[in-house]
């Protein structure tokens, strides 16, 4: 082939093209396979939620002294729906703890940490109700695939506790004891509940896991088991759906994998200050691996929320297409279309 061919130009840019994409993954201190975008809000997202068909929820939080909060809609194809508008029961402040769908009345829980905490629902069309209260320095909130919620309480000084939350009845029974600051809850592929929280005098971060069995339409409860202490991630805590874990904190997004578990920097923005916090995942029909193109699904989280820096944006990670497969078809098409010239 010359040098100053026709098929020789096409594969020099195409190999121009494929540095550069690694270039840009790489500034985005992403992993190989993997692309990031942010979608820009009007004030910074304190909770994040996606639903059964792939709807990001993200909530605004009040500002200090008002009870006002927003939550905007974002479909999977980038555009907003219209807002949701929350206050909370106190006329004063409104200080969200943490928001889950809830796929059992296809609705949101908000919980909201302000006097005697309480937990709130949430419809699509914006109709609030009290679930529960009562809940001092709720924090956390998730619910399992078999209906039963969950929420955190984050006191400190192994204060915290974690309730579940009888729907009916808004009773708060506890079934963890001895947790202390932040406090994210996840549920694994078996249906176990992850429990993360930070020590009250070092922020380091741990997760621990509570057996949960179902027994005659009800749940029990085994012993808490730490898989993992000493994290630098301490706020909250997600599972893709092959039940990869991944888990927010100072520093950025990390993944949480290997045996023992160890925690990987999965994203930064390169800030020393960042401090990531929201986080939410939504499946798609292919796994969330590098290459697995938009299909496999779409983890959202909020980039830095601190002191010296909010973001008012999301960031999304998808995985992004096969690599090479368009461009070399294409390089493979030109080549053969030169090759007929040359024999034409």
């Amino acid at each position: 082939m010359k040098l100053n061919s026709r098929p020789f130009r096409i594969a020099r840019y195409l190999i121009l093209l494929i540095a550069l994409l690694s270039s840009v993954n790489s500034v985005q201190a992403l992993p190989e396979g993997y692309r990031k975008t942010m979608i820009e809000l009007n004030s910074p997202p304190i909770g994040l939620a996606f639903d059964s068909s792939g709807i990001l929820y993200a909530m605004e939080g009040a500002p200090f002294g008002t009870n006002a909060a927003t939550i905007r809609v974002n479909h999977p194809d980038g555009s907003f729906g219209m807002d949701l508008p929350i206050a909370g029961d106190d006329e004063n402040n409104f200080f969200i703890g943490g928001m889950t769908y809830d796929p059992i009345a296809d609705g949101l829980l908000v919980t909201d940490n302000t006097a005697d905490g309480r937990i709130y629902s949430l419809s699509k069309t914006g109709t609030k109700g009290l679930l529960a209260s009562g809940i001092p320095a709720i924090a956390g909130v998730a619910v399992r695939s078999t209906g039963e919620i969950f929420v955190s309480s984050a006191l400190g000084d192994n204060l915290g506790q974690v309730f579940q939350i009888d729907r009916v009845s808004g009773t708060a029974t506890p079934v963890v004891s001895g947790i202390d600051y932040g406090a994210g809850l996840a549920f694994d592929t078996n249906g176990d509940l992850l429990l993360q929280d930070a020590d009250a005098t070092t922020f380091a971060g741990r997760i621990q896991r509570l057996p949960i069995f179902e027994n005659g339409g009800g749940l029990t409860f085994g012993s808490l088991t730490p898989l993992i202490d000493g994290m630098q991630s301490s706020a909250g805590i997600a599972f893709d759906s092959e039940g990869d874990l991944f888990s927010t904190g100072p520093g950025g997004l990390f993944a949480i994998a290997g045996e023992p578990l160890a925690e990987t920097l999965f994203d930064s923005d390169g800030d020393p200050s960042q401090y990531a916090t929201a986080i939410a995942f939504s499946a798609g029909t292919a796994p969330f691996e590098p290459f697995a193109g938009p299909d496999g699904g779409r983890m959202a989280f909020m980039a830095n929320f601190g002191f010296s820096t909010q973001d008012t944006f999301i960031t999304i990670i998808e995985p992004l297409p096969e690599p090479n497969s368009l461009l070399l078809g294409g390089l493979l098409l030109s080549l053969l279309g030169a090759r007929r010239k040359l024999t034409a």
